[in-house]
């Protein structure tokens, strides 16, 4: 069984954990923001590959919300914040993480659960919606960009 903090907007250290759902032992715990009280816990559920055992998450917005004084700069403890991680389902062992916005001072966090998909010609992606108005699509092989697409308004009818 998984589980994560949910809210990000307190002194909060963000967890990412497992736990035996016989026993209710923690398996695994992942630190989201290396020890600090600072926000990166999870707003929405997680995604799993069985197949790979892959599990990716998305980790919510550092604290406090609306202060660049605190998330501006090489901060370590915001390294997985406004991030998708990927870890091993059975260790917690991080494999990798890409991070959507870095030094986020407008609450710009993953509000979603990642989709993973597989294209075509077998690459398998996830794509990832935040609430910066964009869907990132990250390649899982190469942890690298593929493409962003911004949201933009859609046109309304007039009602008759």
């Amino acid at each position: 069984m998984f589980i994560g903090i949910g809210p990000s907007d307190y002194h909060l250290t963000g967890r990412l954990m497992a736990f035996d759902a016989n026993t209710g032992n923690k398996l695994w715990s992942f630190d989201t923001t290396l020890g600090a009280p600072a926000g990166g816990g999870f707003w929405t559920t997680y995604s799993l590959d069985p197949k790979t055992g892959e599990m990716l998450a998305p980790v919510a917005n550092p604290f406090p919300d609306f202060n660049r004084d605190v998330v501006t700069g090489d901060r370590d403890f915001t390294k997985y914040t406004d991030s998708v991680i990927s870890v091993d389902a059975n260790t917690g062992r991080l494999n990798w993480s890409y991070q959507v916005v870095p030094e986020d001072d407008h609450d710009y966090d993953l509000g979603t659960a990642p989709t993973l998909y597989r294209t075509s010609s077998g690459r398998d992606l996830v794509a990832l919606a935040g609430k910066n108005g964009r869907v990132d699509v990250i390649d899982r092989a190469t942890q690298s960009l593929v493409f962003d697409t911004r949201r933009r308004p859609s046109k309304t009818t007039r009602s008759r």
